[in-house]
Order: C-alpha cells, then structure tokens, then sequence
C-alpha cells in the first residue's frame, strides 16, 4: 500500500481533496508497532511527495492544509505525549506545504485546537513566549517549579520540548518577519528600552534558557532531567544561531559565492 500510494503521489496522479485521507492512512499504518525504520521511512517518503502537490497558493492552502492539520490534531490529542511527538517522525516538512502543516500541528498540539485559527503561512509566537513564561506553582506545561515533584513530569515534558522545535521549524522565515515588522514599527516611532527591542525569538531562547537553569541535576544524577536540559539548550542554541545566520544572509546578499572573493588576475610586468 505504501508503495503504491508513493508511487502515485511521486507522478502527481494524487486527487489533492484525497490528500488528507491518505495522509491519515500512512499514518495509521506507521503507527503499527510492528512498521519497521524502513517502512516508517517510505512512509514519510510517500508523506512529504503527497503534500507536494497540494495547492500551494495562499487561497488555496486556506482549506486543504487547515483540514490535514485539524485530521491529524483529531487524531493525536488524546495521544500521551510521547505519541503526540511520534507523529513527526512522519512529517518531515522539506517541501513548503508540509512544512506548514509540521509547524500548525505542532502549534496545535501546544496551545488546544482554538489555536488553528487563523491559519497562515507562520504560526504567532507571541503564545510560545507566555507559555515559557509560567507563573511559579501554576502548574502548566513548562511551570518547571510546579511540577518538579511529579514522578513523569519530566518525562513528559521532554516530548513537548521536541513538540516546540517543530514548531520552530523555520526560524528564518520568522527572522524575515521580525525585519519587516521593526521596519515598519520604526517610521517615525522613537527607539525604545533594550528590553523592548528584543525580538520574539531571542525572547523564547531566552526563556528556554531560563527553564533550563530551573532544572535541577546535580552531577547529571536524574537521566530525565538530563534528557530535557539537553533538548532545551539544543533548541535554544539552535534557535539562537538560526536566527544568526539569517541575519547575516540579509545583510551579505549574492548567495555562496559573496563570502568568496574575486580572483584578481596577476599581469605580467
């Protein structure tokens, strides 16, 4: 079966309102205990070839990747988050549909279904920022303080770290966002405070370093600790150097060949 709908998907004979549908197919059969790295591959393979060629343009991906995203939410919600983060492995988001089905999904998955609405080609991440952002002893997902105690806290919270980076999947995409909306914001505004200025992406890595340093292992003595340290710095690294080398692509245009020079041609004397 998967072979045939790869095979399909790869020579553009998939019917696109048949999408989600088989996409939830591919799915089920991944999920299988039995579905070996193979098999998952291929899965993911046919996955990403079928999103490919959905419609692409903005009044149309409105109605076709907003159902596959909300077909799949349905179908993980209830999931543990352990499964809940699984889903990905399917999901690798290389072409620009699936990429923006990847984030939704993941911001879904964070924030509650309400959060689909409206679906464009980013998610917000003003939500990311507050919800890294927990009063002490609420409780919520990233309250660290709150929810050390718990036998699976961290456990469970270790899934939705890696939840969070598919969510950030495109970090350039939202570097070009951030020029666009600071160059509108500074016509004739006035320069504000530092803190101000930071953008909303050094301010998640911020707060990813923030719950980073909440989390207490001394000597690397609890594995689970351990595990969601590791996960949140290497989000909050990349997250930081992403953004770094985006900057730095807008400011040297002309591709790989500008970080090169021009050979002179030596004349003969």
């Amino acid at each position: 079966m998967v072979d045939v709908v790869k095979t399909f998907a790869l020579n553009n004979v998939i019917v696109p309102r048949n999408a989600p549908d088989l996409v939830m197919a591919l799915i089920l059969v991944g999920f299988d205990p039995s579905a070996n790295a193979e098999l998952r591959t291929e899965i993911a393979v046919a996955i990403e070839a079928i999103g490919s060629h959905m419609p692409c343009l903005l009044a149309e991906y409105s109605e076709m990747e907003p159902a596959l995203c909300s077909r799949l939410f349905d179908f993980a919600k209830d999931m543990t988050p352990v499964n809940k983060a699984y889903i990905f492995v399917f999901i690798f988001g290389s072409c620009p549909q699936m990429g923006r089905v990847k984030r939704w999904l993941a911001h879904v998955l964070l924030l509650g279904a309400d959060a689909l609405k409206p679906y464009d080609i980013l998610p917000p991440l003003e939500p990311y920022v507050e919800m890294l952002s927990p009063v002490s002893g609420s409780k919520t997902l990233f309250d660290v303080a709150g929810g050390a105690e718990e036998d699976d806290y961290f456990d469970n919270l270790l899934p939705y770290v890696d939840i969070l980076s598919a969510a950030l999947s495109d970090v350039p995409a939202y570097v070009h966002e951030e020029k666009r909306v600071s160059g509108s914001a500074c016509v004739g505004g006035r320069p504000s405070s530092p803190e101000k200025q930071k953008t909303e992406l050094q301010q998640i890595k911020h707060c990813l370093d923030v719950i980073h340093g909440k989390i207490v292992d001394t000597r690397a003595a609890h594995l689970d600790r351990s595990r969601v340290k590791a996960a949140l710095q290497q989000l909050s690294f990349r997250v930081h150097y992403q953004r770094e080398a985006a900057l730095k692509a807008r400011r040297r245009p002309g591709g790989l060949r500008a970080y090169f020079p021009v050979p002179v041609p030596k004349t003969s004397s």
